[in-house]
């Protein structure tokens, strides 16, 4: 290949990420001065165009640190890593890029893989046969974003633990499969909403749930249903609604909640969130004063929409090196044969990162009774007739 004919691509890579080409050439070469987020944006984009292997070593920086973990000289051992980005299950994770809340969350992992003296290859897995790669390959540990039931990770998590490869999930656990899993205390976010709605007087509330086969998921709807239930809210003023974790699944779904009343509604993450607000917006229906609005996750977007969103603020980077710190350890648990904590389901540890309510402008306190639904099942009548 001639010099200078992959420029085009590298400058078509900076126009998609929104940065310098300097910027690029600095993300790829692992040089500093370059913010998590930004890397992990770049590294994830050159992937998909091409411009790196699918093994390619997510950042690991010009200059090493020495000053942390197991060397005898005061140099970290350094260990390699799958980062593997499976979207069987969760159709969001395969358009990495465009989706702010996982963005977010690799440059975590990246910030911890440099903190750690960890090497990342990212392995994106749209089918089986994609994991058969992931199986081969030489690496010390797996790191496994994805949303599965215990079915999509065997038996390809007992091949890696056959191997002596340790396997740490992000973002999600599975109760029955003995793999360390690091998340967010989504119970404890989605109690402080739903917490935060009674006090200002809401008694007729919709939950959104995500369509995935997620713990989290789950356990969002359980911690917004205890919250609501403690705050005196009747169960049969409660209704819950699982729909895609998409802004068309926000979207659709409104007219439901306010066909049954709600005057606030919790969503599973702010994507769907904003789908709300956008549907609100077109049926006249305003944001607080009829109609209360929290996400969960708080993307970079949740604060610049009108109104700006209340949401559950989850620590995406802290969330990610976390993921790489329980990585390198269960590592060295492994090698020296070191036994999980007692009482830890399947020998698997779960660590929890907190979350935190972020109040904004989109809830308030009713500002009629029942207005907004009222005005809604008023019109539909109208229009029936």
């Amino acid at each position: 290949m001639k010099s200078g004919q992959g420029r085009p691509s590298l400058r078509k890579l900076a126009r998609l990420a929104n940065v310098s080409p300097s910027t690029v050439s600095r993300a790829l070469s692992g040089k500093e001065g370059v913010s998590p987020e930004t890397r992990a944006r770049v590294l994830v984009l050159a992937q998909e165009m091409g411009l790196v292997a699918r093994d390619a070593v997510i950042g690991r920086p010009q200059k090493e640190r020495s000053d942390d973990l197991n060397g005898g000289d005061g140099r970290a051992q350094r260990i390699t890593a799958a980062l593997i980005i499976d979207s069987r299950s969760n159709p969001g994770l395969a358009q990495l890029v465009t989706e702010p809340f996982y963005t977010e969350l690799v440059a975590g992992l990246y910030e911890g893989g440099r903190r750690y003296h960890a090497d990342l290859q990212l392995v994106t897995v749209d089918s089986e046969s994609d994991l058969a790669d992931a199986i081969g390959r030489d690496v010390d540990g797996v790191i496994w974003l994805g949303y599965n039931p215990i079915e999509g990770y065997e038996p390809w998590v007992s091949q890696f633990f056959q191997r002596g490869i340790a396997v740490v999930l992000c973002d999600h656990y599975v109760p029955d499969l003995p793999c360390d899993a690091v998340l967010s205390d989504n119970v404890s976010g989605a109690y402080e909403a739903a917490t935060h709605v009674a006090r200002l007087g809401h008694r007729r509330v919709s939950i959104l749930g995500q369509d995935l086969p997620s713990t989290a998921a789950v356990e969002r709807v359980k911690g917004a249903l205890a919250g609501l239930v403690q705050a005196g809210v009747s169960p049969k003023e409660i209704q819950t609604i699982i729909a895609p974790p998409s802004f068309d699944g926000g979207y659709a779904v409104l007219d439901r909640a306010l066909e049954f009343g709600a005057t606030a509604v919790l969503c599973g993450n702010d994507t769907m969130a904003l789908g709300v607000i956008r549907r609100a917006f077109e049926l006249g229906v305003n944001i607080p004063g009829d109609l209360s609005v929290v996400g969960f996750d708080d993307i970079a977007t949740s604060s610049k929409v009108t109104p700006a969103l209340t949401t559950v603020r989850v620590d995406k980077l802290r969330l990610g090196i976390e993921t790489v710190r329980r990585l390198r350890l269960a590592i060295f648990e492994r090698q020296l044969g070191i036994e999980s904590p007692p009482g830890t389901r399947g020998g698997a540890v779960r660590s929890l990162v907190p979350t935190r309510l972020i109040q904004r402008e989109s809830t308030g306190a009713l500002a009629g009774p029942e207005s907004a639904a009222i005005n809604f099942r008023q019109s539909t009548s109208t229009q029936i007739g």
